[in-house]
């Protein structure tokens, strides 16, 4: 823990000189993702479309079978446990930082053959995408990205 608050004062130093996202203050609400799910489950409501169901999970809660886990404070789908991985109990489970909290949604069985599309757009340009798949390593299904680099245009979709 004294390595943390090391760390986290040096990068607090260092984002006084360069720019840093998040900043490092911010850093925390960025990655709560049960913020994120609240926003989106708010937006799917106004629009009128569906999104998978999210639960908190407490530690040592029973943990939904058929459901995808999910670590907040995590990025580049660490932290992220399917169905069928056997990596699904409490004590495989790594805790994360003290804000941290495991979320437990609903699976998306198409997400297995067709994976999931991560497009970054600003100013309606899109800036990269990324396509992420199941895939099978050391007998385990774990997720893999790829930088997609042939993609449809926004005015193509249009």
């Amino acid at each position: 823990m004294e390595k943390l608050g090391t760390y986290s004062r040096n990068l607090e130093v260092l984002s006084s000189s360069i720019t840093i996202w998040p900043h490092p203050v911010n850093v925390n609400g960025v990655g709560r993702k049960d913020t994120l799910v609240r926003n989106l489950d708010r937006i799917s409501t106004e629009m009128g479309t569906r999104r998978p169901r999210t639960n908190t999970l407490n530690r040592g809660d029973v943990i939904p079978e058929g459901t995808v886990l999910k670590r907040t404070h995590s990025d580049s789908q660490n932290h992220v446990i399917l169905p069928d991985s056997p990596l699904r109990s409490w004590p495989s489970m790594e805790p994360g930082p003290p804000e941290s909290t495991w979320l437990s949604q609903g699976y998306i069985p198409a997400l297995r053959e067709i994976g999931e599309w991560r497009v970054v757009i600003v100013n309606e340009t899109i800036q990269y995408v990324v396509h992420t798949i199941p895939q099978m390593k050391d007998q385990i299904q774990v997720l893999s990205s790829k930088l997609v680099e042939d993609y449809y245009s926004l005015d193509e979709w249009r």
